[in-house]
């Protein structure tokens, strides 16, 4: 199989909390109007990305993971489609207060084969921006009902102040939303389950309280009350001409954003998003050059095993890029972080490790 740096095809999600965060701070590769989400990376249920470039054009993602899941994923990974999801989201608007299915969860209520945990990575906020994540200590089910069914949020679930860089890692189960005025770059499970405790759906349209309550009912059912996540920096790990932050790590992904000037070794051995925020970021491969301009993502098979990055910082842009996969923990992060001196609990903070 021949195996190169895959371009994809991008899928768009209109709902109401979307304005033009995406167009006006990422990249004008979108469609005009308002948008909320952009998946950069996606093979979810019917549709799945269309590989763009080279020998696999116009063949879908999934075609290529069932086929060669060894070359694309990574030897010893199995699925039945991509497993990660990577995404812009436009929350200029505040997000509905919702959750997702945790693996249990999916398997069991809707006999799907994972459910999502996700991470954002703040690329954006306003001043004032919050995000809502994990229920309050000592907060009932029924106090739970009757606080959602006021619109009470905050009375129950914890609200903090986010920034610039802030990560949040967020496992299924875990009731959370965010905004306004925020943009977020998000991992996630390849997964949509979701369920939400708001009185109108994803495009602002009301509910009947039948159905609204039914949804409720929902979200405490399958609600977990013990996380508490919280925004975090991440850990750096800083080399000459590279910085590298780890930002969120789990069981399903990791999360990191390299800063780079001039030209890097990159060696990996499970399948690599890379989504470019900043100045151009060439990947040479095989003596070819891939260029990724901010904005754009690319898919690295695992079978690649090694290639070079390349970036000429600009006045105005710096290297920044955003990295994520299905980690092997130990390897890719616990150790690194412990040889550059960061404590067990400090990498636990993470995510779950």
């Amino acid at each position: 199989m021949q195996l190169y740096p895959l371009y994809l095809t991008k899928q768009f999600r209109h709902y109401y909390f979307g304005k033009q965060l995406i167009k006006h701070k990422i990249t004008n590769d979108v469609p005009d109007g308002f948008l909320a989400e952009t998946w950069e990376c996606s093979d979810y249920g019917t549709v799945s990305a269309l590989i763009t470039n080279g020998i696999h054009q116009n063949k879908s993602l999934r075609e290529l993971v069932l086929n060669y899941p060894e070359e694309i994923l990574g030897k010893g990974l199995k699925a039945p489609h991509f497993p990660l999801l990577a995404k812009f989201l436009d929350a200029s608007e505040f997000l509905p207060v919702h959750l997702h299915a945790n693996d249990k969860t999916a398997h069991l209520k809707y006999a799907q084969p994972n459910g999502k945990t996700e991470a954002w990575h703040i690329l954006w906020a306003k001043e004032g921006a919050t995000i809502l994540a994990g229920m309050k200590k000592g907060v009932s089910e029924d106090q739970a009902r009757h606080a959602f069914r006021k619109c009470d949020y905050t009375s129950v679930v914890h609200e903090y102040p986010i920034k610039t860089g802030d990560t949040v890692y967020i496992p299924g189960g875990v009731i959370h939303s965010f905004g306004p005025d925020a943009l977020v770059y998000e991992i996630q499970q390849t997964s949509d389950l979701g369920q939400n405790v708001m009185p109108h759906d994803l495009f602002g349209n009301p509910y009947s309280e039948t159905i609204w309550h039914s949804n409720i009912e929902n979200v405490l059912e399958e609600l977990e009350w013990e996380p508490q996540p919280k925004p975090i920096s991440g850990l750096k790990i800083v080399s000459a001409n590279t910085s590298r932050t780890l930002l969120a790590a789990g069981p399903y992904f990791c999360l990191e954003r390299f800063t780079l000037s001039g030209e890097m070794n990159y060696k990996f051995e499970r399948a690599r998003i890379i989504t470019n925020l900043g100045a151009p970021l060439t990947i040479i491969a095989d003596q070819a050059h891939y260029i990724l301009h901010a904005g754009q993502t690319c898919l690295l098979p695992a079978g690649m095993k090694t290639i070079d990055f390349h970036c000429d910082v600009q006045e105005h842009r710096s290297g920044d890029f955003l990295v994520s996969y299905v980690p092997e923990l130990e390897n890719d992060v616990i150790k690194p972080l412990q040889h550059a001196g960061f404590s067990r609990a400090e990498i636990s903070g993470l995510g779950e490790l």
